[in-house]
This record gives structure tokens, C-alpha cells and sequence, in this order.
């Protein structure tokens, strides 16, 4: 069962049709490589493993700070494309019905567990920190 709480449950049904890892692959797929490459790192998009800015640093030769500019600009052309789709409209609503339903105020790893268990917190944080 994916929540915890009664009153969550009525999205249950919802929730399941929600595909997060398509939405953020769709999300992402338009930018450069290495910035696709770096968000996907950050936040465990592929492997469920989020890594620090030092381990992508090292791995592309570049600064901890590089690896953050390169991420914030990612951000940046993501914000444009993200409402658009009529899929992230609906997963956002649903993020934020949720929220509503416990007065806006939710411990982060609760939340993520209810909007959609462990098999897809990555994706949720992600869609969640933009």
C-alpha cells in the first residue's frame, strides 16, 4: 500500500497512474547531456542513489561548484517547459491536494513515502524541488 493515512487514500487510485520516472525523463530529455546527466545524478533518477556534487565533480573533472552551476541552470530551463503538460499539471495538483490535506505542512520523508513509496521518492523530490 502506498499511504499511510486514511484520508490520503482516496488518490490512491490516482497516484497509480501517475508514471513519475516517465514524467521526469520527459521533463529532462531536451537538455544538454551533461546537465540531463547531472540532475539525474542529483537526484538518483537511474539508480535510486543520489550522488554529491563532489562524486559527479570527480567523475567530470570539474568543481563542486561547476557541478551546482551546471544543476541551477538546468533548474532554470526546466521552469518554461514544466507546466505545460498536462500530465505534470496533474501530478503538481495532486502534490498539492496532499499537502492541503495535512495542513501544508508535511515531514519530508512521510511525504514522500504517501505520494508515491520508496520505488519512486527520487522521482517525487525531484518534482517536488522544482
Amino acid at each position: 500500500m502506498l499511504f499511510n493515512y486514511p484520508n490520503v487514500a482516496k488518490g490512491r487510485e490516482e497516484i497509480r497512474l501517475f508514471d513519475y520516472a516517465k514524467i521526469c525523463q520527459n521533463l529532462i530529455k531536451n537538455l544538454p547531456f551533461r546537465t540531463r546527466e547531472v540532475i539525474s545524478r542529483r537526484f538518483g533518477l537511474k539508480t535510486g542513489q543520489r550522488e554529491t556534487l563532489e562524486a559527479i565533480g570527480k567523475d567530470y573533472g570539474i568543481t563542486r561548484e561547476r557541478v551546482r552551476q551546471i544543476e541551477e541552470d538546468g533548474f532554470l530551463r526546466l521552469e518554461p517547459q514544466r507546466l505545460p503538460s498536462k500530465e505534470c499539471q496533474k501530478t503538481f495538483q495532486y502534490f498539492t491536494d496532499q499537502l492541503k490535506n495535512f495542513g501544508d505542512l508535511k515531514k519530508e520523508n512521510i511525504l514522500l513515502q504517501d505520494l508515491g513509496g520508496r520505488r519512486f521518492q527520487p522521482q517525487i523530490y525531484f518534482l517536488l524541488t522544482l
